[in-house]
């Protein structure tokens, strides 16, 4: 349970930290991306909280995954947006947690239709076929949407399928993939894969 105090060393920190990312910014970017990487250490609890609160108060159900892939996308909205607050020389009159609360419901609210396509899709039940000719179609699409997908891509999309997903050693092995990067490619190759198995059921639908 964070106290008040905690909250008020915390911003204190996060407002020392992020003055700190812009003043490099354009400039020495793996000191940077450190700086982000700190940042978003701090602010992940709490934006995760948010996303999931946000997604609870509006009876959508959202995995694991998809919550952390909101997180960094949020995340990554809001600490945008501080940056452009510090760089126009404006006087603050909130603070950093103050400020990522906001934009993160502020971005959640901006994504209303695509959350809504979403849930579209996810209604779709992509193992559920009504011939073997329909299932054949859809074979030879996944066959050559897998074959044009770098490999990286190629293993996620394979797990997906599989209903797996990779463990923090294994996501390094595949070269880069911060959490957020990995489950915000498996959010969108996921919904690649539905439209595409689910495309072939909706004249019958």
């Amino acid at each position: 349970m964070n106290t008040a105090t905690d909250i008020r060393e915390k911003n204190n920190t996060l407002e020392f930290l992020l003055e700190k990312y812009s003043d490099y910014n354009g400039n020495r970017g793996g000191f940077r991306r450190s700086r982000r990487d700190e940042i978003f250490s701090i602010m992940y609890p709490f934006i995760r909280r948010w996303v999931r609160n946000y997604f609870y108060a509006r009876k959508i159900i959202r995995s694991d995954e998809e919550i952390i892939s909101y997180t960094w996308r949020c995340y990554l909205y809001a600490l945008k947006r501080y940056t452009k607050f510090l760089e126009s020389g404006e006087k603050r009159t909130f603070t950093p947690m103050g400020h990522f609360y906001r934009y993160t419901n502020y971005y959640l609210k901006s994504l209303a239709p695509v959350i809504e396509r979403e849930q579209q899709v996810e209604s779709l039940d992509i193992y559920k076929t009504d011939n073997s000719c329909e299932l054949l179609d859809c074979c030879v699409d996944l066959k050559y949407f897998l074959e044009y997908l770098p490999n990286r891509y190629r293993k996620i999309s394979i797990d997906i399928l599989e209903g797996r997903s990779k463990t923090h050693e294994e996501r390094e092995d595949l070269g880069v993939w911060k959490t957020g990067q990995y489950y915000e490619a498996r959010r969108v190759l996921r919904l690649i894969l539905k439209y595409l198995i689910g495309e072939k059921r909706r004249h019958m639908i």
